[in-house]
């Protein structure tokens, strides 16, 4: 699989690619306010931790023609630099609220052909995506071979991208097409781009 980087430059100029990167930063900011109620000294910890374990939040699959269709998103930072990093306390109401990362562009890996055309063929290939831009709003739980909406569907163990009313969905949603895009899926999030 094949990755390719867009500069900042690049994703600003589409109107398309900026409306995605605002997504994904909005998700990044609504995941950091778990951390709202952190003192300077708990924040600086957690950002230390989460350069430590390369903590990366925003990893998303999404649609967008600047990427060339079907694309696995991961935010880029610069080499040698820690991504996460507190912003100098001058005018910030809460300390969370000085909480930033480095960013230089997205790194993105177009789904292939099979997995695209899998992706097209869905239903409710929106609901998808919507559902890994992490798009704020309640999540609808849809069953993504029947269209059943409901509290207790399972989760595809593989790409964790759709859910099922139970395994005859599944199987159902797999013979008519699912299998190549949670292949494809799965090797972006386990990072086996090779």
């Amino acid at each position: 699989m094949q990755r390719q980087f867009y500069t900042m430059a690049q994703i600003q100029a589409s109107p398309e690619a900026s409306l995605l990167m605002g997504h994904i930063m909005v998700h990044i900011r609504r995941d950091m306010e778990r951390f709202a109620d952190s003192d300077e000294a708990q924040l600086q910890a957690i950002v230390a931790d989460m350069n430590a374990t390369d903590a990366d939040v925003a990893e998303r699959f999404a649609y967008c023609e600047l990427f060339g269709g079907l694309a696995h998103l991961q935010l880029s930072v610069l080499e040698g630099d820690e991504p996460w990093y507190l912003l100098p306390p001058a005018g910030a109401a809460r300390p969370i609220d000085r909480l930033a990362l480095r960013i230089n562009g997205l790194v993105c890996c177009v789904a292939p052909d099979d997995a695209l055309q899998a992706w097209r063929a869905a239903p409710i290939r929106h609901l998808v995506m919507a559902r890994a831009l992490g798009e704020p709003g309640e999540e609808r739980k849809v069953c993504a071979s029947c269209g059943t909406e409901s509290t207790t569907l399972m989760i595809c163990e593989g790409c964790k991208l759709v859910r099922y009313c139970g395994p005859a969905c599944q199987r159902s949603h797999w013979r008519v097409g699912h299998r190549p895009l949670c292949k494809w899926a799965r090797s972006c999030i386990e990072g086996n781009f090779a």
